[in-house]
């Protein structure tokens, strides 16, 4: 999740909240075992991301990178690409501001690092303000197109986050401002969801489906550093609460993850987006994670970030990774042995 803009709420007065509540209060206690402060305060140490600009036909749907086939843990960052196709839209400076304040920046290059501890990785090339992949491809918003939208299939969950201008194209910015001053052709959005959104998906089923039973999506996105004011934790990692991941493997995160020197939380206000949902449940063949990393970790202004931070927040994921992957060859043990 990019930005404050629709936020998740928990169920009752769960477990996961109070965890989160704890953490949260812990957070200055604990920044000095964090990335180092010298690693953040060296503005040397930070550069800018630049967006890319180039016609549509020439931005690849996604980048993947192959680990091994051993692996159970897939790696996904839908919100990190930066491609800008300037033959669907002409972005002024203003303009592409508020585009980019829906980007996850810094996500697919985290995601990328974890590569290189063997995890397979795909990620974005498109802007989520763009498109939207963590959305349902007929998430659309009937307010952004110049012609009636048909009646397509939608569950009711993700009506709320259409309805408030973040459907699978977004209507507006992070800071709920207009992304665009006139419609959108119906026609050429359909194909942009064919082109860029589907087969991004249908990469993640591929890529699910050779590892069950018992694979494990984690989704990688970035969070701001508060929330209505409040202080958010360096970590929210989101289940659904408890729909989409064993509940024996959060034992595993939340010993890791409290020896950290990190701050964390379950679900709130971050339970996992489509992605999360779609992909992983304890009841099918394969598991999701939604991993929201707090951008303060690693960037200090819009678009520009750390590398150096960028690369030990990958390192601490891929130790976290590694202890949760054992765990999942009993899951795969028992779907064999029932079948």
């Amino acid at each position: 999740m990019s930005s404050d803009v629709l936020q998740q709420k928990p169920i009752g007065k769960s477990q996961n909240f109070a965890k989160f509540k704890n953490n949260s209060l812990n957070i200055k206690a604990l920044s000095n075992t964090r990335v180092s402060e010298k690693t953040l305060m060296d503005t040397s140490a930070y550069e800018i991301l630049q967006s890319q600009h180039l016609m549509l036909a020439d931005i690849a749907a996604f980048d993947y990178l192959e680990g091994s086939k051993d692996s159970r843990i897939i790696i996904s960052a839908p919100h990190g690409g930066f491609c800008y196709p300037h033959d669907l839209y002409q972005l002024d400076t203003e303009t592409l501001r508020r585009f980019r304040s829906l980007e996850d920046i810094g996500t697919s290059l985290i995601a990328k690092k974890l590569h290189q501890h063997k995890y397979p990785v795909i990620s974005a090339n498109l802007p989520r303000g763009v498109l939207d992949l963590n959305r349902p491809a007929t998430a659309l918003d009937a307010l952004l197109f110049d012609s009636p939208l048909p009646d397509l299939p939608l569950d009711k969950e993700y009506k709320p986050y259409v309805t408030a201008g973040y459907g699978v194209i977004p209507r507006l910015s992070g800071a709920h401002e207009n992304l665009h001053n006139a419609p959108l052709c119906l026609t050429k959005t359909h194909d942009l969801i064919k082109s860029h959104y589907h087969p991004y998906h249908d990469r993640l089923c591929c890529l699910l489906e050779a590892r069950t039973p018992a694979a494990l999506l984690v989704d990688i996105h970035s969070m701001p550093d508060k929330t209505a004011g409040k202080p958010l934790a360096d970590f929210v990692f989101g289940d659904d609460f408890g729909v989409t991941l064993p509940f024996d493997i959060r034992p595993l995160i939340d010993s890791f993850m409290a020896q950290s020197g990190y701050s964390f939380g379950w679900n709130y206000p971050y339970a996992g987006g489509y992605i999360t949902r779609h992909y992983g449940g304890i009841e099918r063949p394969s598991f999701s994670l939604q991993i929201e990393i707090n951008r303060r970790l690693y960037s200090r202004a819009t678009c520009r970030i750390n590398k150096q931070a960028i690369t030990e927040i990958a390192t601490l994921l891929s130790q976290l990774i590694a202890q949760i992957e054992p765990a999942l060859a009993k899951y795969s043990a028992a779907n064999h042995a029932a079948e």
